[in-house]
């Protein structure tokens, strides 16, 4: 099985983590149907004190229920497990700029935070949030944004 999932877009092998930044806090979709593998990621981030709660971006377009599928699995320490997936409204668009990223061999990450899973609260809920901008890194957004409107471009061309 490929290291990210059968319906997985990675056309090579992944040698960096890039953290999406600049947009709006995003709800994950469907984190019911993956609560057992949650509620282990949110024992992992408790038994582990440095531990931060990550969000990994995965494009699935071989995902035969959604063509622009972007799965989100949740990062403890080393671990990696599903959480859900992005929201139809942000889907299509963040699908292309995952592929983008997966095209330079980036990771898109986003931090995440989780609340619920509890009695009081029992459905868990995952949020999204884009780190912040830091001037003294280099952005690769406008070389994402570029092949983006590439691929969007040919796919125009050939369809």
């Amino acid at each position: 099985m490929a290291p990210l999932g059968e319906w997985a877009y990675a056309p090579i092998i992944p040698t960096q983590a890039m953290g999406l930044t600049g947009g709006d806090d995003m709800e994950v979709a469907g984190t019911s149907k993956y609560h057992a593998s949650v509620q282990d990621a949110f024992r992992k981030l408790r038994e582990d004190e440095d531990a931060e709660l990550m969000a990994l971006l995965v494009a699935e377009p071989l995902n035969p229920l959604v063509a622009h599928a972007v799965r989100v699995d949740l990062l403890v320490g080393r671990e990696r497990t599903t959480a859900g997936y992005l929201p139809e409204q942000h889907a299509l668009t963040f699908h292309e700029l995952v592929k983008s990223a997966m095209d330079i061999g980036a990771l898109p990450l986003m931090k995440a935070h989780a609340s619920g899973g509890t009695t009081d609260l029992p459905d868990v809920v995952v949020r999204l949030v884009h780190f912040v901008d830091d001037p003294a890194k280099e952005s690769v957004t406008e070389e994402l944004i570029a092949r983006t409107n590439e691929r969007r471009a040919l796919e125009h061309r050939s369809g």
